[in-house]
């Protein structure tokens, strides 16, 4: 039971996002954000789609990974899949425990012999975040109290977390540092100081950059040192300028936050402390969509994603709990087109058919493409682990491979 307790905990630092529900607090504009900003490392898989003829929306570019990052579980590092799900290579990552992509960052690109640096943290020895480039280990930030990263899709800029205890016993007090990884190493880029009284840390949740230049990041407040839940305890969404130095508000805190679209204009979330169900809105064009949750979601709704057109959104519903003597948690993946058109619920035990085992935990995590979702599926002991493959229009499962996700490559 404790190893469950513990599993439950790391689910907390899972990198999600969140947007709106139809009832809104008031909305901030997302700082500026050009069409794919953020998004667009010189890769051949930038895709572009053009309309037909006649048609008034304009161009839309959208980032396809080349591959996804796996700690399949062996205690020597995080394994490269091509989209194919084969082997690519396996990066070393001594002293990592807690593999989750708050805790994982590829910064750059993939090609050719894998010189692309590999940035995680580690507790042990010390709290420290390294980096290893073609098994070359460095030290790239001593990290007492971190917390939490993010990155840009293939580039190296990224933004992590430290949280300190006040010596006045008045709360925490949350660092952000934000660069690309040579600002970063050695310890620099602190940009951004904020205490809370109520044990609410910053959470970074997505970078936003071009051509490899930090624009500014989104992060949301979420309950520090809380363990045992199924999502995360976040609450609000904000965005640092960097050109401008300053933090504005795009969800208040009424709002918990749970998916960014790839183009920043679409965002979801739910109630923070009320309605539970799902909701997107478009701030470029304030279109809006509700999902209502399944009267057997008695744990509510999260770990929602975009798809990278922004047509599709997915999200995880669930119910009972892990910590029964007899565990009795279910989950399902949701999938709705951003116009509010369900398209299809599937359960727990699908999952668990393809790999001929018990699942519980099925959670979507990112897309490979615009129809094929990428799902995180668990067992009761948290070990058992597989990422596996959704077609959405078919809803289609199959096993990608076994392990735990950790993030997309370019």
């Amino acid at each position: 039971m404790k190893k469950n307790r513990l599993a439950i905990s790391m689910v907390i630092l899972v990198w999600v996002l969140a947007g709106y529900s139809c009832r809104l607090g008031p909305v901030a504009p997302v700082p500026p954000t050009q069409q794919g900003q953020g998004n667009t490392p010189s890769v051949e898989n930038v895709i572009t789609e053009t309309v037909a003829p006649g048609t008034q929306a304009p161009p839309v570019n959208y980032l396809l990974p080349s591959g996804v990052l796996i700690d399949t579980l062996d205690k020597m590092g995080i394994t490269l899949y091509n989209i194919a799900g084969q082997v690519i290579t396996e990066l070393k990552t001594p002293g990592l425990q807690n593999s989750s992509p708050s805790e994982v960052h590829l910064a750059g690109t993939v090609s050719g012999q894998i010189m692309t640096p590999l940035v995680f943290h580690v507790w042990d020895p010390q709290s420290r975040v390294l980096i290893n480039v073609n098994d070359a280990i460095s030290l790239m930030a001593n990290a007492p109290n971190f917390y939490a990263m993010s990155g840009a899709p293939g580039q190296s800029v990224m933004v992590y977390s430290v949280v300190n205890y006040n010596p006045d016993n008045s709360g925490i007090t949350s660092n952000l540092y934000f660069g690309t990884l040579e600002q970063l190493t050695g310890g620099g880029g602190l940009v951004y100081s904020e205490p809370n009284n109520q044990s609410y840390a910053d959470f970074p949740l997505e970078v936003n950059s071009e051509n490899n230049t930090p624009l500014g990041f989104w992060f949301s407040h979420q309950a520090y040192g809380i363990g045992d839940v199924i999502f995360a305890p976040q609450k609000g969404l904000f965005y640092y300028n960097q050109a401008t130095n300053s933090v504005a508000p795009v969800l208040d805190e009424s709002r918990r936050p749970l998916a960014i679209s790839q183009d920043h204009n679409w965002v979801a979330s739910n109630t923070f402390g009320g309605d539970k169900s799902v909701s997107a809105l478009n701030i470029s064009t304030n279109a809006q969509a509700y999902y209502p949750l399944l009267a057997s979601s008695l744990d509510g709704a999260g770990n929602a994603t975009f798809s990278p057109d922004s047509n599709y959104i997915a999200w995880m519903e669930a119910s009972g709990s892990f910590m029964m003597d007899v565990p009795d948690f279910h989950s399902v993946v949701r999938i709705a087109q951003t116009n509010g058109t369900l398209v299809r619920d599937v359960i727990d035990v699908n999952f668990g058919a393809v790999v001929g085992a018990t699942v519980n935990w099925v959670q979507p995590v990112e897309w490979l493409n615009v129809s094929t979702l990428l799902v995180q599926a668990r067992g009761t002991n948290w070990t058992d682990a597989w990422v596996m493959k959704l077609d959405v229009n078919s809803g289609n499962i199959s096993l990608f491979a076994p392990g735990s996700y950790i993030g997309l490559y370019y």
